[in-house]
């Protein structure tokens, strides 16, 4: 699979929020993007990468409104119309194994965070590049967070602190390895 990441210059990619917690809801994006891409392959909607690879693209910038703006999306089937309603619901899932709390987690996660996640639906949206699922997470710059945090009188974020999206091997959301920034394979 490759995956492609590209951050967009001059983008302030600061965030106040808990590490650990952000990693895990990222690290859930790209589970499921994987696993789509797994069950996926050996049919026509599996490639669409360069030379036919099944591809992840991660896109990291920052939004009209001042906000971090991560999009995650990739190259399996996409996300039926049946499930797309209930996308967010608790123990909602297309796969046999699957528990069907991964994304009402990372919903959960932005949600604290003051943030949004929303599914990128259909080719209408001019930014889209593969067509899979597509995945826009909007979270408050380190400033607007801050003063978020500190208005609450009780914040939903366990350990909250500065820190800024960085490429791959030095997020650690992905294992350590000759990661560029214009791609990486797994």
């Amino acid at each position: 699979v490759q995956v492609d990441w590209q951050r967009e210059k001059g983008a302030s990619l600061k965030v106040w929020g808990d590490r650990d917690l952000l990693e895990q809801a990222l690290g859930n994006l790209l589970r499921n993007a994987l696993q789509a891409i797994e069950s996926s392959l050996g049919s026509a909607g599996a490639s669409g990468g360069a030379k036919g690879l099944p591809r992840v693209n991660w896109r990291l910038g920052a939004s009209e409104t001042g906000k971090v703006r991560i999009r995650v999306e990739d190259s399996g089937p996409g996300i039926s119309g049946e499930v797309r309603a209930r996308l967010f619901t608790p123990f909602v899932t297309t796969r046999a194994q699957g528990t069907g709390l991964g994304l009402s987690f990372v919903k959960k996660v932005i949600d604290d965070h003051g943030g949004t996640i929303r599914l990128v639906e259909g080719a209408s949206d001019s930014d889209r590049v593969l067509s899979g699922a597509c995945f826009e997470l909007l979270i408050p710059d380190i400033e607007a967070g801050r003063v978020a945090g500190e208005a609450a009188t009780s914040s939903p974020i366990p350990s909250p602190s500065s820190f800024e999206f960085q490429e791959p091997s030095a997020s650690g959301l992905l294992p350590e390895g000759d990661f560029s920034s214009e791609g990486a394979f797994l």
